[in-house]
């Protein structure tokens, strides 16, 4: 009987042991070169090649201007789904010239991992409008220079503001220089579409930056004869991609 018992008490004491040992393994992950780097934009990828034995709930990528980004001090954040193998995001709204760090990182139900770190600085290729500081992506298109991005100045270049505009009767009822923003949205749109102006505005010959100017009938040929022609134009000067374009973008 003592035997027995002695037996009893070493096998709990072992599987104790056991329980209380085990190792937590964690998924491994790879953080790959940054691609397709814009002065704002780029696209960042990854892969999870195991999962340490837990399903992974979560990844995504830890951007930052400092080393070591991590999901407890970042400058931005993604969560791409769940699982193994490859993910990728092209991340948006960047500061150009500017670098940035990069890490991968997946979770489990045991732990949070994240893979090697990548550096990678954004394009300049910009000017900026001295009337407000904003800065603005700008293209060359056989022998001219474009504004890549939509204007959203709220001053015209002799330091004269131009009303702000809310209501679309008002709007109507315009004799001088104005500017509405879609759906009155301040806080996203203007960022990304930039701001309506009215024909007083764009009459003035105040409305460019210094330095620019609104295209002629003639500039606007040139810009289409170099692209093949004013039937295909338009989609050559799309931005590829179905972030801001519906599918399929054809022709971007």
């Amino acid at each position: 009987m003592k035997v027995r018992r002695n037996f009893w008490v070493v096998a709990n004491l072992l599987l104790i042991l056991f329980q209380s040992c085990t190792k937590v393994v964690p998924p491994t992950i790879v953080t790959h070169q940054v691609v397709d780097i814009t002065q704002t934009t780029a696209t960042i990828s990854g892969s999870i090649q195991t999962d340490g034995g837990s399903a992974i709930k979560d990844r995504g990528f830890c951007i930052d201007t400092i080393p070591n980004p991590s999901l407890e001090r970042y400058a931005i954040k993604t969560f791409d789904g769940n699982g193994l193998g490859a993910f990728s995001r092209k991340v948006s709204r960047l500061k150009p010239n500017k670098t940035y760090f990069v890490r991968a990182f997946a979770y489990n139900d045991e732990v949070i991992v994240y893979g090697n770190e990548i550096q990678f600085t954004t394009l300049n290729n910009l000017f900026v409008d001295t009337r407000d500081g904003k800065f603005y992506k700008m293209v060359n298109i056989g022998t001219q220079i474009w504004m890549a991005e939509n204007l959203k100045a709220t001053k015209l270049n002799d330091g004269s503001s131009i009303p702000h505009v809310t209501d679309g009767d008002d709007w109507g009822e315009q004799t001088s220089p104005g500017y509405c923003i879609i759906f009155n949205d301040t806080e996203e749109i203007p960022d990304i579409y930039g701001h309506l102006y009215n024909f007083h505005a764009v009459n003035s010959g105040k409305l460019c930056p210094i330095g620019w100017h609104i295209p002629t009938t003639d500039e606007w040929n040139i810009l289409f004869n170099y692209l093949g022609g004013i039937d295909i134009a338009g989609a050559k000067l799309k931005e590829v991609g179905i972030e801001y374009w519906a599918s399929p973008n054809i022709g971007a």
